[in-house]
C-alpha cells in the first residue's frame, strides 16, 4: 500500500503517500492499481507534490483488469477504502499487451521505461482509429511516425495490405521515407502528388478551380477584411456568367464598365483626372463596344471615343453630355447576377478577370 484516497474528482484521483518523495524515484506515468474485492482499477499518477512534511500525488484513471484482460475505461469509480499500491511487472504487461504478442497482428512500438517491457500496438486497431504524437520542434515527430509507418508495412507476416494512408506532407518530410516501399513488397504502392512543377518523381494535382467556394478564395488570397467578401462574391458570380459567353455576359460586362465609367465622370475633381481615370480603365479593360477606339456617329461626324475627352481652354471636357450619352445607354439595371445556377468550369485566368470587374463595378 502506497497511500489513501483524500479526493476523487471526474477521472483525477488525490493520494496521500505514505512514503517521503525525497527519497523516491520518478513517480511520473507510473501505473498503480485501487484495489478492492470486486474490481481492479488501473490509475497512471501524473503529478507529484510536498505539503509541509507530507506527500501527494495526483492520478487519472486508465482502465481497469476485468477477467485477467485489460480494459480502457471505468465503469465505477474506486472507493475511499480502496487499497492503493503500484501495479505489478505481470500487471503491467496486461497493460501494454506485452503478454498477448501476435507477430501477425501486432507490431512492437518501443520499450515502456517501466520495468523494460515491450509496447505492442494491434495493427488494426491502429489503422482504424485515433493517435497523435507530442513533442516540441525538433525532437523528432516526423522521423516518428515515419518510422511507425515503415515499421508496419515492412512486416514480414500480416502485411496490411487493404490500408490507404493519405499524407499531406506540407514540408516534403516523407517522400524519401515512403518511396521505396515497392521493393520491400512488390504488392506495397507509394504514389506522391505535388502542386509543384519542378519535380520529375511527383504527380501534378491541379485543383479544381471552379468548386473553391467564397471562403477558400478568401484563404488563398490572404482576405483580412470582411468587406472584402462581398467583392469575391460578385466575382464568383461573374464569372460564370462571362464564362458561358453569351449575348447577357458581354451586355453585364458592358453595364459594369459604363457604371464605372459615369462614376468616374460623376466624382474627379477635374476633367484631366476624369479623364486619365477613364483611359486607364478602358486600357485594361474593354469590349467591342465600349473602347478607346469605339465609333461615336453624329449628323455630318464619325469620332472615337478618345477624341471625344478633348479638354477646351476652360478645363472642361468638350463632349460631356455626348459622352454620357454614349455610356448611359450600356447601364441596365436588372441584371441578376445568381441566374446561373449550374456548375461552370473555369480557370484562374477566368477568374482574374471576373474579379477585375467586380472591383471596378465597387467603384
Amino acid at each position: 500500500m502506497i497511500g489513501k484516497i483524500l479526493t476523487i474528482k471526474d477521472s483525477i484521483v488525490e493520494i496521500e503517500l505514505n512514503f517521503d518523495l525525497n527519497r523516491a524515484k520518478s513517480l511520473i506515468n507510473v501505473f498503480i492499481i485501487f484495489e478492492e474485492a470486486e474490481s481492479q482499477i488501473i490509475g497512471e499518477i501524473q503529478d507529484v507534490f510536498k505539503k509541509g512534511d507530507k506527500s501527494y500525488a495526483y492520478a487519472s484513471f486508465v482502465g481497469e483488469f476485468s477477467d485477467d484482460r485489460f480494459k480502457f475505461g471505468t465503469s465505477v469509480n474506486p472507493s475511499f477504502a480502496a487499497t492503493v499500491r503500484f501495479a505489478k511487472k505481470s500487471e503491467v504487461k496486461l497493460i501494454l499487451g506485452s503478454n498477448l504478442y501476435d507477430k501477425r497482428k501486432q507490431l512492437e512500438l518501443g520499450t515502456s521505461p517501466i520495468f523494460g517491457l515491450p509496447i505492442y500496438l494491434r495493427v488494426n486497431d491502429f489503422l482504424s482509429n485515433h493517435f497523435a504524437i507530442f513533442g516540441n520542434t525538433g525532437s523528432g515527430k516526423s522521423n516518428a511516425v515515419a518510422r511507425i509507418l515503415q515499421n508496419v508495412f515492412s512486416k514480414t507476416e500480416g502485411v496490411p495490405y487493404n490500408a490507404n494512408i493519405f499524407i499531406f506532407d506540407a514540408y516534403g518530410e516523407y517522400h524519401q521515407a515512403f518511396s521505396e516501399f515497392s521493393k520491400i513488397n512488390p504488392e506495397l504502392n507509394f504514389k506522391s502528388y505535388t502542386t509543384a512543377d519542378t519535380t520529375d518523381t511527383d504527380r501534378l494535382i491541379k485543383i479544381p478551380v471552379w468548386l473553391l467556394d467564397v471562403d477558400d478564395w478568401a484563404l488563398l488570397l490572404g482576405v483580412d477584411r470582411h468587406i472584402q467578401l462581398p467583392i469575391l462574391e460578385k466575382a464568383l458570380n461573374l464569372v460564370k456568367v462571362f464564362k458561358l459567353g453569351s449575348k447577357e455576359a458581354n451586355d453585364l460586362k458592358n453595364h459594369i464598365l459604363a457604371k464605372a465609367i459615369m462614376t468616374i465622370l460623376t466624382n474627379s475633381g477635374s476633367s484631366s483626372t476624369a479623364r486619365d481615370r477613364v483611359f486607364s480603365v478602358l486600357v485594361n479593360f474593354n469590349t467591342e463596344e465600349i473602347n478607346l477606339e469605339a465609333k461615336i456617329v453624329q449628323p455630318g461626324v464619325i469620332r472615337t471615343l478618345k477624341q471625344c475627352f478633348l479638354i477646351d481652354e476652360h478645363g472642361k471636357l468638350r463632349e460631356m453630355e455626348l459622352i454620357t450619352k454614349f455610356f448611359s445607354q450600356f447601364i441596365k439595371e436588372e441584371f441578376d447576377l445568381n441566374y446561373v445556377d449550374k456548375l461552370v468550369k473555369y480557370d484562374l485566368q477566368d477568374f482574374k478577370k471576373a474579379l477585375d470587374f467586380a472591383i471596378i463595378s465597387e467603384g
